[in-house]
């Protein structure tokens, strides 16, 4: 009896396929399989597929006439599938020193179904998952973290520290005295990033210029 079966010791990935090579002088011959459920065989492709990880035994057996019983064994192993690393990238707007009241809209691109998020102190800032964006409330140092996890993978964080500070508003002058049609400039400095607002308390006696801080 003559029975050849090849490859005899194959490794599949959880979810492949392997197609065996059987050569017998036998009209046929059986199989017997110690782990059908890691493994599974289809003789009429000859066909190998992997279904769990594990390992298992498939015996062919021929006989051909009244030759004698000849048996060969293929030996296959299941691996799980390579785990895709969690991919995490954020981005935001700078500058990251921000004044009370500001805001900073963040990128995050991601492979995970989702993400976590963060704050060492929830009384200096929110954060809006929905429009991805940080809102600051109170003056201090503020660091949010991001945390994505791919299953099967490890946990990737990303984190970003803002300093915030209190509004400002400072002029190079706190008094002036003018004569009726006279004008003086001065400088206003503030850390908002925002336009400020100029008004008087009686526009009838002073008109303020802002695009030259004109009065």
């Amino acid at each position: 009896t003559q029975l050849e079966v090849s490859p005899t010791n194959p490794t599949i990935i959880v979810g492949g396929t392997i197609e065996l090579t059987v050569t017998t002088n036998a009209s046929d011959y059986t199989v017997s399989n110690t782990n059908t459920t890691s493994v599974s065989f289809d003789k009429v492709t000859r066909t190998i597929t992997a279904n769990a990880v594990g390992s298992a035994t498939l015996t062919f057996t021929a006989k051909y006439g009244e030759g004698e019983e000849v048996s060969k064994q293929v030996v296959v192993t299941v691996e799980a599938a390579p785990v895709e690393p969690t991919y995490l990238d954020v981005t935001t707007t700078t500058p990251l020193s921000v004044v009370k009241g500001d805001t900073r809209v963040f990128t995050i691109d991601t492979n995970a179904e989702d993400y976590e998020v963060e704050l060492n102190n929830s009384t200096l800032g929110s954060y809006s998952k929905e429009t991805k964006t940080l809102t600051t409330l109170q003056p201090g140092s503020l660091t949010i973290k991001f945390k994505a996890t791919k299953e099967g993978s490890d946990t990737v964080e990303k984190s970003f520290t803002l300093e915030i500070a209190d509004v400002t508003l400072s002029a190079t002058v706190t008094e002036l005295e003018l004569k009726v049609g006279e004008a003086k400039s001065f400088d206003i400095e503030s850390n908002v990033l925002t336009e400020a607002t100029a008004e008087a308390t009686d526009n009838e006696k002073i008109a303020i210029a802002k695009n030259n801080n004109r009065v």
